[in-house]
């Protein structure tokens, strides 16, 4: 492997390891939790969240991550995601909330 090539993969290694919000979520209060073997950061502002995977996961262990970002954001925000809110994939989900 060339070293430019070497220096990209590592660049981009090092880059799907971080957790920065959307745009929508600049200011919002940050939660990491680890849940199922995934480690997850969760981004709350008002009546919308966002979580995102960090940690990298084979196609066969994908599975049931939706499910695991949901959840880790009912637990960071303590409410509950609106019924088809939900956007995104394994990695990154944006959902609306129902808090108490």
């Amino acid at each position: 492997m060339n070293p430019a090539r070497a220096a990209l993969v590592v660049f981009a290694l090092f880059l799907g390891a971080c957790a920065s919000p959307g745009i929508e979520f600049r200011g919002a209060t940050r939660t990491v939790l680890s849940m199922g073997g995934d480690n997850i950061t969760v981004f709350h502002k008002g009546a919308r969240a966002q979580a995102v995977r960090t940690n990298w996961r084979n196609k066969k262990h994908r599975i049931g991550g939706i499910d695991r970002l949901g959840k880790a954001i009912e637990i960071a925000t303590k409410c509950t995601v609106r019924p088809r809110s939900l956007r995104g994939d394994s990695v990154l989900i944006t959902v609306s909330l129902r808090c108490p």
